[in-house]
């Protein structure tokens, strides 16, 4: 008899993905509260457990028969706990207008809320880049576009933090729009830093004085 659990050096990753050889022979899982375990087979979801302990055989579970008789060399299990929560840097430079470059960065809260779903984040998963890293770059794509969104007559009113109770609203908005399809749910984003290089903001307010007459 075999027995897989998750790595306690794991807990804190959203997904902990396992993919040894096949094994033979009856298997035990035990899932920790709030553990599941996806069954994957090339980007499909087979089976998900829910937390306890889970005894699996050919005849209990046949859609395993294959990995279970170790001859499904292509089964993966991700391990997921519903409801971590996982912080997230967001940080990403801008051009507003033509010429001037800024730059906002915050913390965006995650959580995982489908472990089925989230199954849809292995693809983003790689030696080049982190999960956390991929996530922290759609969440900043968000966020610029609400950057961009902004009725606002120049980059002072952005960079001047009136507008960033607005900005987070949308940028939240538009990032579940897109990772709820990843069974994740932004929960919050921490306050935005804003960053303009000073003599570029010295410039900017000499030219709107100009333009005012001033």
């Amino acid at each position: 008899m075999t027995s897989i659990a998750r790595s306690t050096e794991t807990q804190g990753d959203l997904i902990d993905w396992w993919n040894d050889a096949p094994l033979k022979g009856d298997v035990d899982v035990t899932l920790r509260p709030a553990e599941v375990a996806v069954f994957v087979r090339e980007g499909e979801v087979l089976l998900e457990l829910p937390p306890g302990r889970h005894r699996l055989t050919a005849q209990s579970h046949p859609v395993l028969a294959g990995w279970l008789s170790g001859k499904d060399h292509d089964l993966g299990i991700a391990f997921l706990t519903i409801g971590l929560r996982t912080e997230v840097d967001v940080g990403i430079g801008y051009t507003w207008g033509e010429q001037v470059e800024a730059f906002v960065a915050t913390t965006a809260t995650i959580t995982v809320q489908d472990g089925s779903k989230a199954i849809g984040l292995l693809e983003h998963l790689d030696d080049e880049e982190s999960l956390e890293d991929w996530l922290g770059d759609e969440i900043a794509t968000q966020l610029a576009d609400a950057i961009g969104e902004l009725d606002v007559p120049d980059i002072l009113h952005v960079t001047s933090q009136a507008h960033d109770a607005d900005l987070v609203e949308a940028a939240l908005a538009k990032a579940n729009d897109v990772l709820g399809a990843y069974g994740v749910r932004v929960e919050a984003l921490g306050d935005l830093t804003h960053h303009l290089d000073p003599d570029t903001e010295k410039r900017i307010k000499a030219e709107l004085l100009k333009k005012a007459g001033l």
